[in-house]
């Protein structure tokens, strides 16, 4: 027997254009409504901050006070973002800068009502020893329940 299709896109206006993109993240879960809920549960309060470092790009070369900036997001909230350098002693960065672009593509998180999930810094690429290797920075993000990761991890090179 054959059952009628509808087509209910056209009965609805759509607020994306032709060829345009939806970001968002999204997990399957498996299993009764139980197990579902729970598992949903542990998820919302368990995910870590994700975010992007802007620049420094990777494989810079950088020499002198080095600026630093990208953003993060996170269902809970951001609590703190810091600069690791080679594994050593994090340097905090400053959470909150105005970035209305990231909240155009993800709204609704945290922070963008205001549009300010941005972050910012700098650190002295001077205090750096010199290393063939170059040296790696790590940008780690911590939300308002513990949650924490690093959103970010590249390598730069000092200048000669």
């Amino acid at each position: 027997r054959s059952l009628p299709f509808n087509n209910f896109r056209a009965g609805f206006s759509f607020a994306i254009p032709p060829f345009g993109q939806i970001r968002a993240r999204s997990y399957l879960i498996l299993g009764s409504l139980a197990t579902v809920g729970a598992e949903a549960e542990w998820l919302d309060e368990n995910l870590p901050p994700f975010g992007v470092l802007d620049a420094p790009v990777a494989d810079a070369e950088v020499s002198g006070t080095v600026p630093l900036h990208g953003w993060v997001l996170d269902n809970k909230g951001v609590a703190a973002v810091e600069l690791i350098i080679d594994g050593g002693t994090p340097i905090p960065l400053t959470y909150g800068a105005s970035r209305p672009d990231v909240c155009a593509v993800w709204p609704g998180y945290p922070g963008c009502a205001s549009g300010n999930v941005g972050y910012g810094g700098s650190f002295d690429a001077g205090a750096l020893t010199p290393a063939e290797s170059g040296h790696v920075l790590e940008v780690k993000a911590t939300d308002s329940h513990g949650n924490q990761r690093v959103i970010a991890r590249q390598r730069v090179y000092l200048a000669d």
